[in-house]
């Protein structure tokens, strides 16, 4: 069968999966098939595919080396499809199946690179909405790849019966609760524990007691996990309120050791020459394979001819960010300032920063520098360029309810190699916005202040002017540090 008439596919995997080859480009790709709640009718099956597609296509500007990122989504027979990169390796369900639980530092280290995923997308506004163990993919040299970005039937779906995974899926988004960050955090400590101590936190007879034991019950206390358990106990609260923040820094220190130095021990993978299935029970049944990489013999993939490396930018980290406003600059735009780092990217807690007025606490300049450095999956320059362009349909797909407003957005010149600007009114509060990018950083300022819906103009004109200002400042900052 071919997809779009575009991706043959090749071989099926488990949860959906396919590996299919690529007739435009030649090459080999992993083709999604987003299956649908079995409640919904045709209607309904189509709407909620196409809610995947455009969530699936806002993914695509995600670029994380553990971030297996969206190549393309497409509505196919009246079903959603997403394409990615393949990768060689296998789910972590199957790892766990064929050899065992893993070592708590192992658990730790593969935790960090999921965790640096996941805050690189919460940091652009993209939740995952299904983190589980067949969602996480063990590569052949050691790594962790998180899959299923935009592919995620909770953040499309109300129904009670079709949320999640059970036992992986966080419980304020099984009591209807809007999702945020900390559900993918919480559905993130309930793979560790998988991957620590072999079995689900919640346990159940059937789904339906497993929703009930996430949403009331305790998890199973940890046998294997050592110093993990306390920590993956911790991010298993109910509350989200409950869970601490310092998930990184704890799984950082089980990986460490006294000198300081991280040290990750990996267990090798176990590669077969073709697909092999291993059955695995996570909460209900599911068929896991492990995957090598070859190219299809009715339709060999040519032989590419040699390429420049990928230019990795001119940043191998992200500068200070409230470094980059002199104080005279920060109390032109700001009078009786007061800078704070702001820990919004928890790769680096210097990557943000806010300035507020001491005499006014509703008006306030915030920045983001978002480093982007190359990988197995994408990085560099042109990723943080790809982040500008995602800001750019995420503004222009906002959706407006009450008496909340948007400007179009705009091109801005002037401002690092590539910027946009927009302008919004919601929750009371009035924004202005600038996102641009500079060689391998991408950065978003905001300017902020609280108003009535009907505020003089001149209000948004201040905010404007705060914001482009602030923009052109950074980026000249960044450019003379490039």
């Amino acid at each position: 069968m071919t997809v779009a008439g575009r991706y043959a596919l090749l071989q099926p995997l488990p949860d959906g999966l396919h590996l299919a080859h690529d007739q435009q480009t030649g090459m080999q790709v992993f083709v999604r098939e987003v299956q649908p709640p079995p409640e919904l009718d045709g209607s309904e099956r189509r709407s909620l595919a196409e809610r995947v597609v455009r969530s699936a296509n806002g993914a695509r500007r995600l670029r994380h080396p553990s971030i297996n990122h969206v190549l393309d989504a497409v509505l196919w027979d009246d079903r959603a499809w997403i394409v990615t990169p393949p990768i060689s390796g296998q789910p972590l369900g199957a790892q766990v199946a064929q050899s065992g639980p893993a070592a708590p530092d192992r658990v730790a280290a593969i935790g960090l690179e999921l965790l640096g995923a996941l805050r690189s997308a919460h940091a652009v506004g993209v939740l995952h909405g299904d983190v589980q163990p067949s969602r996480v993919w063990l590569t052949v040299d050691g790594h962790a790849v998180l899959t299923g970005f935009g592919a995620g039937v909770p953040a499309h779906s109300a129904a009670a019966a079709s949320i999640g995974t059970p036992g992986f899926t966080a419980p304020e988004l099984l009591d209807a609760a809007r999702p945020g960050p900390a559900a993918d955090l919480w559905s993130l400590a309930a793979t560790l524990y998988f991957a620590a101590e072999g079995t689900p936190p919640f346990a159940g007879e059937g789904p339906l007691a497993v929703l009930s034991a996430v949403l009331a019950g305790a998890p199973r206390p940890p046998e294997r996990s050592g110093p993990l358990g306390p920590v993956l106990l911790g991010q298993l609260a109910k509350d989200p309120a409950d869970r601490p923040v310092t998930l990184r820094d704890a799984l950082e220190g089980i990986t460490s050791t006294g000198d300081g130095k991280r040290r990750i021990r990996a267990r090798p993978l176990a590669v077969a020459a073709s697909a092999a299935g291993l059955a695995l029970a996570v909460a209900s049944v599911a068929v896991i394979a492990t995957v090598t990489l070859n190219p299809p013999k009715a339709d060999p993939v040519p032989t590419p001819t040699a390429t420049a490396a990928p230019d990795p930018g001119k940043f191998a980290a992200a500068p200070r960010a409230c470094s980059q406003l002199t104080d005279a600059q920060a109390q032109e735009v700001i009078s009786n300032f007061r800078k704070s780092p702001a820990r919004r990217n928890d790769a680096d807690p210097q990557a943000g920063c806010d300035i507020f007025d001491a005499n006014a606490v509703d008006h306030s300049l915030q920045f983001d520098l978002v480093l982007n450095k190359p990988g197995p999956l994408g990085g560099g320059p042109e990723t943080a360029r790809e982040y500008v362009n995602g800001s750019r349909d995420d503004a222009a797909e906002l959706r407006l309810t009450g008496d909340e407003t948007k400007s179009p957005v705009r091109e801005l010149s002037g401002v690092g190699d590539h910027a946009i600007a927009f302008d919004r009114y919601y929750i009371g509060s009035y924004e202005a916005k600038v996102v641009f990018s500079v060689s391998n950083l991408a950065v978003a300022v905001r300017c902020k202040r609280r108003g009535p819906a009907d505020a003089p103009q001149s209000l948004v004109d201040d905010l404007k002017t705060c914001a482009e200002k602030a923009a052109r400042w950074t980026a000249e900052s960044l450019n003379r540090q490039a």
